[in-house]
Parts: C-alpha cells; structure tokens; sequence
C-alpha cells in the first residue's frame, strides 16, 4: 500500500486546501476581502510548513529514535540509505521552506519592518505577540533540525537534539492553531469565526497539509518496508483530520 496507489488523496488535499485558503481572498459582498493574497499564502504556507515538522519530530519522538542525527559510522539522515530517514531529512527541508515562505508574507504584508521589530522589543500579552515569537523560535529549530539532518559531523548530543525535536512540536502545534484562537476572539461581527472549534479547524486543516507534504517528498525518497508501513499510518492520519474538518465544519 504505497504512495502511488493512494496518490488520489494527495491530489485531492493540493485541489482541496488551496480552494479553502483562496476562498479566503475572494471578495465579500461589500467589496472587499476577508485576508489579503499574502495572508491567505501564509495561513497555507506556515500551517503547512509547522504541521510537516511536527509529525516529523513526532515520529522521532514517539519512537525514541534519533533518525535525523549522524553518528559514529551512520550518516546523515539526507545521505542515508534508509529511505524514511531520507524522507524525514527532506520533509524537514521542505516543512522549513514553507514555514520560512509563510513568514516573508506575513512581513511583507506588514509593509514596514520597524513594526515587526517593535512586537520583538515592546512585547505584549497577545495572541499576536505570542505567533511572533512562536515563529521566530520555530524557525530557529527549523534550522537546527535541517543541519543535524543534511550535514555530516555535527555530533550533537542526542538529547539536545530531542529537546530541540521536543520544543519544535510544541511550536508547530501553536503555530498552526494561534491564527484561529485570533479569529476566534476578535471574529464576534462573524458568527463563523467566533467558536472555539476554529483553532481544532485550523489545526486539521494544517495537519492534513502537512501529511500530504511528507507524502509527495516520499514518493521521491523511495519505498523500503519500513517507509511502507509509516506512509500507510500517514494516510490513516490524513484521512482521519479529512474527516474530522468535515464534522468540525458541519
């Protein structure tokens, strides 16, 4: 049960998520749009981007494996010839990527960088001070991952990379989730905003996103049995918060 007997799923979360975040940007009665283009490449980007990480970290985790970590006589992850730890290496690539994508559009939607810096140096107890910081430290682990996986040498002890995997899950999780906990507060004028079930939206519609992420970069890492038995677990996951956005939404 590999990639390319279930690639019709993948295909319908690219067709179906960019309909949903497009929608976002299309003009409302009165003339004008809910989110501008850059915000609406944000919410797909970094939801995107936070949700591949995540289950990447998770999946190290969860297992208590050191996966994307070169050691004595093991290879980096990226240079690996174990297909699921070359997938993890390029899924964290690609997760960053987008997170990084995400955030150029939050700041260029932003028009004056000075603004950024402010929330950095004046900091406040608000939900969009917390995303702001909840970004940038994301980004840092980011980073971090992607060297452990792609360049040899960097010996890292084995726990400081699991509390780097640690604290970038935790990261992820609000990151995908803090754009509807916003909407949420501020969205009293929209009765569809103003529910406690738009951040659970947010988050599976980000997770869904981020399953297909990790399957497309599978379908190029190759197939071993052990990748076999991960990318099924994946499309279960994928379906399942298919499905769960269908019972939030209705």
């Amino acid at each position: 049960m590999g990639f390319c007997q279930h690639r019709w799923i993948v295909v319908f979360d690219c067709v179906y998520y960019a309909a949903v975040y497009l929608s976002f940007a299309i003009p409302a009665t009165n003339g004008g749009a809910m989110f501008s283009e850059l915000i609406v490449a944000y919410l797909f980007f970094g939801g995107a981007g936070a949700a591949t990480l995540l289950l990447v970290c998770l999946s190290d985790v969860l297992r208590g494996s050191h996966a994307l970590v070169s050691t004595r006589g093991v290879a980096c992850a990226a240079n690996s010839r174990d297909s699921w730890r070359r997938t993890k290496a390029y899924s964290v690539a690609a997760g960053l990527t987008f997170l990084c994508f995400g955030v150029l559009c939050l700041i260029y939607d932003l028009g004056r960088l000075d603004r950024l810096m402010l929330l950095f140096a004046r900091p406040s107890v608000t939900y969009i001070t917390a995303g702001t910081f909840a970004l940038a430290l994301l980004v840092v682990s980011g980073f971090i991952l992607f060297a452990v996986s792609f360049f040899e040498g960097l010996h890292l002890f084995s726990r400081m990379v699991r509390a780097v995997e640690i604290l970038a899950a935790i990261l992820s999780v609000f990151v995908m989730i803090y754009t509807g906990l916003l909407l949420a507060s501020v969205g009293a004028a929209i009765e569809l905003w103003h529910s406690a079930l738009v951040p659970i939206l947010f988050l599976l519609s980000a997770l869904s996103c981020g399953c297909a992420v990790i399957l497309i970069v599978a379908m190029f890492a190759g197939e071993t049995d052990q990748a076999r038995r991960v990318t099924r677990s994946i499309f279960r996951l994928d379906a399942l918060a298919i499905l769960g956005e269908a019972i939030v939404a209705s």
